[in-house]
């Protein structure tokens, strides 16, 4: 067994890029949910903006990393980073929960939970284009 992030803070959620060169995972290092990526023996932090973070994957080509926010207490939205730019982009808008996402193998759709029909945590599958 070899420690790839070690630290006193709760570390969860790991993930690999399709070439298994880089690793994707959530921390509490700074106090909050932060999606941190491990490669080479480097560490960087992906995102620095308020609310928990999580649930954090690469798309099939690694050109973007998919993941959800939380805005509010009900309100998640799920968001992507370009993986070359670092610039995020919000595809969900709304006080629902929209989160657990997950990329289709050709890039072409993302499936995720959603209550947005329902009581708040009671949650729906859905699909949409990865632009939002």
């Amino acid at each position: 067994m070899t420690f790839v992030a070690q630290h006193k803070a709760w570390e969860w959620l790991a993930s690999y890029s399709s070439d298994g060169e880089i690793i994707l995972f959530n921390s509490y290092r700074t106090g909050a949910s932060d999606i941190y990526r491990k490669s080479d023996g480097e560490l960087n932090r992906w995102t620095e903006f308020d609310g928990y973070k999580a649930h954090a994957q690469f798309s099939p080509d690694d050109s973007k990393i998919l993941f959800h926010r939380q805005e509010s207490e009900y309100d998640f939205n799920l968001y992507t980073i370009d993986t070359q730019t670092g610039e995020s982009s919000q595809l969900t808008v709304g006080a629902t929960e929209e989160s657990y996402a997950s990329w289709s193998p050709d890039s072409k759709t993302i499936v995720f939970a959603s209550d947005r029909n329902r009581n708040p945590g009671d949650s729906d599958i859905y699909l949409m284009k990865p632009n939002g």
